[in-house]
């Protein structure tokens, strides 16, 4: 997961836009890896979805504890309903 730190359009510097590379696995014949910290729980699970919707798989590294869970309760949800 490459971070790209630019301005924003207000002029404030330091805004961070992941730019997830869906093709590194094809590429270089190792898989994107998604570093969690520092992003908020919602921005990881945004691109966590978008890896699974593209690659069918996310891997994770540095994930903090409350996202853990809310990954985990997300997976036992669907273990359940399914």
């Amino acid at each position: 997961m490459s971070l790209n730190l630019k301005s924003s359009k207000s002029g404030q510097s330091g805004f961070k836009q992941a730019r997830p590379d869906f093709e590194r696995q094809a590429r270089k014949g190792v898989p994107e890896v998604i570093i969690a910290e520092g992003k908020t729980i919602q921005q990881s699970l945004d691109i966590v979805h978008r890896f699974l919707e593209t690659n069918g798989r996310a891997i994770l590294s540095r994930v903090p504890l409350a996202l853990e869970r809310q990954l985990r309760d997300g997976l036992f949800s669907q273990l359940l309903a399914d």
